[in-house]
């Protein structure tokens, strides 16, 4: 496709320049670098904050939401579905109030925690808060072994608990943390997270076949991660950064365990914790990576003057408490990243420094890059690879521009038509191999093609739902890595097919010996006696195929994974530690 957007760019941007991407009358389009204008799209809905990927066969959807609906866009522009969260959970009308929170996303599956305030039916009045975590997802007739694992989802009954929590603000959707799906300790599945905040701070993680652990944070904010950090528990540990408790600002970190009736506990012989922190932001940063090569993780978290990087001691199994492994003297941090950017054997961190408007990214000991941007962040930092090289590239948008930063310290930007309202991704949504800029101002998605034809957004998506770039996935599901297609075939991540021959580059590698990267049309793929070139030509004199092409035949279904009454939680704190 981008071979015919070229003799079009100088019109697109003279158009846009005029008349502000056709929504908005803001002004110049800037551009730095090869990025060019594809398509902007009402979505039908207005106020929408959150945005996330969805894979639907061969090209992938845009989910949006703006706390009341979920808009399902294709890579085209197009409006596909348009669900009402309330109705869908068949949400009783006498319902104070009902929205979710961000999108989580690992890739074949969207998730949104949802809060939904009922009034309480007692003598005593007041209100109680339901809670739900909402799944979207198009593989349900999908024969992929993911689809065999998410099946199981749409059989978990609706709970209700006793309740708990009194007061809900009309902002708080805002404040959820996006779900995301991880593994812990010695769990027999995955676990949804559904964390919110009303009155107090609230996590519950949810197996797939419906076992459960709340968690009462009882703080102000928090943030939450997993990593390995505690050489001496089994799997990943829970980590939460919580910010205003009664004991100030600390970091826990929890390992769980299921017995054998399913039930999920933490196991406080087995934890740690922090103290003596001051964060900074509205969400505490809280990272884990291997930032000395040891094979266990250490914590990264941000302080009011600049990083800790904390990790276990040889008494900490004894103590509980976790060490300073090193201070480094960054400043104020924001969206905190973890990632290899420079070449060398250690990430660095990456991060926003709102004194200084800047991008920065710092090793263990000083600052090796930085860049002035325009505006201020309107989400996260997103962690990509873009060229390549092997090394961390960063997607950065503003409420005035985008940049792409690439090459160690290389740099494209967009100044925008609009002010987004949603974060921004970047991934190959239409099937071309050219990765795509997609972001929301209140009701419109815009669409913005780059140069770039390796990988976008993985943080957050992977199956460690942590805030580094792990290239651990299969994103087109062809059963060759990311990590593959990106430094050994070349091969399009997004495409099950790169080179559209009719062949799968699973096949191709693996079975015919061709190449996933050129056409081989005289392969008879599927042995009925006719070549793949034949077939394909009989397929595009079929006039019922346009439409599937450009509208996708997704099976798109929406399932209310469990529902509690926010009650009986579990203390976060281990008894004693903090005092």
């Amino acid at each position: 496709m981008r071979d015919r957007f070229h003799w079009i760019t100088l019109v697109s941007l003279l158009i846009f320049g005029l008349i502000g991407a056709g929504y908005s009358g803001k002004g110049i389009v800037n551009v730095r670098g090869s990025i060019i204008f594809e398509w902007s799209s009402k979505v039908g809905v207005n106020h929408v904050f959150t945005i996330a990927l969805l894979k639907d066969g061969s090209t992938y959807d845009v989910v949006t939401g703006n706390g009341s609906h979920i808009v399902i866009v294709n890579g085209s522009g197009y409006v596909k579905e348009i669900i009402n969260v309330k109705d869908r959970l068949d949400i009783s009308d006498d319902s104070i109030d009902i929205g979710f929170g961000y999108l989580g996303s690992n890739v074949t599956h969207v998730y949104a925690t949802v809060v939904d305030l009922e009034p309480m039916m007692s003598i005593y009045g007041g209100n109680y808060v339901k809670t739900y975590v909402f799944l979207v997802s198009s593989l349900k007739s999908s024969n992929t072994p993911y689809a065999i694992v998410y099946r199981n989802i749409g059989n978990l009954p609706i709970r209700d608990f006793d309740p708990r929590l009194k007061e809900v603000s009309s902002d708080i959707y805002r404040k959820l943390i996006p779900t995301i799906r991880t593994g812990i300790g010695n769990l027999t599945s995955p676990v949804f997270s559904s964390a919110f905040y009303v009155g107090s701070s609230v996590l519950t993680l949810i197996e797939e076949d419906d076992d459960y652990i709340n968690i009462n944070c009882d703080c102000r904010e928090f943030g939450f991660t997993t990593g390995h950090v505690l050489s001496y528990a089994n799997g990943n540990q829970l980590i939460i950064a919580l910010n205003d408790t009664i004991n100030g600002d600390i970091v826990v970190v929890y390992s769980l365990y299921e017995d054998t009736d399913g039930n999920i506990y933490i196991d406080y012989n087995n934890s740690a914790y922090a103290g003596n922190i001051s964060y900074t932001g509205f969400v505490p940063d809280v990272a884990a990576t291997d930032v000395d090569g040891d094979k266990i993780e250490e914590i990264v978290i941000d302080n009011s003057t600049g990083l800790f990087v904390l990790e276990e001691d040889t008494d900490t199994k004894d103590s509980s408490l976790l060490s300073v492994k090193c201070h480094i003297g960054a400043g104020v941090v924001d969206r905190l990243m973890l990632g290899n950017f420079s070449g060398d054997w250690t990430p660095e961190f990456i991060f926003y420094d709102p004194v200084n408007s800047e991008l920065e990214v710092w090793n263990s000991s000083s600052k090796i890059y930085s860049l002035v941007v325009d505006g201020d962040p309107v989400a996260d930092i997103v962690l990509c690879e873009l060229d390549g090289d092997g090394y961390v590239d960063i997607f950065l948008l503003t409420n005035t521009a985008a940049y792409l930063i690439y090459g160690c310290g290389q740099y494209n930007y967009l100044q925008l038509p609009a002010t987004p309202t949603s974060n921004g991704l970047i991934a190959d949504i239409d099937g071309d191999t050219y990765l795509e800029i997609v972001f929301v101002a209140n009701d419109t998605m815009y669409c913005y093609q780059t140069s770039f034809t390796k990988l976008g957004n993985r943080q957050l998506l992977n199956s460690y739902a942590k805030r580094t770039f792990v290239l651990d996935s299969d994103t087109d599901l062809d059963g060759i890595s990311d990590w593959e297609e990106v430094y050994v075939y070349s091969t399009s991540p997004y495409k099950f097919d790169t080179d559209d021959d009719g062949m799968s580059d699973w096949e191709e590698i693996y079975v015919y010996g061709t190449s996933p990267i050129s056409p081989d049309r005289d392969i008879d793929n599927n042995y009925d006696n006719i070549t793949v070139s034949i077939e394909n030509n009989e397929k595009s004199d079929d006039p019922e195929l346009l439409p599937t092409l450009l509208l996708g035949s997704v099976d798109i279904y929406v399932v209310s994974l469990f529902s509690i009454f926010s009650s009986a939680l579990l203390v976060a704190a281990k008894e004693g530690k903090y005092s």
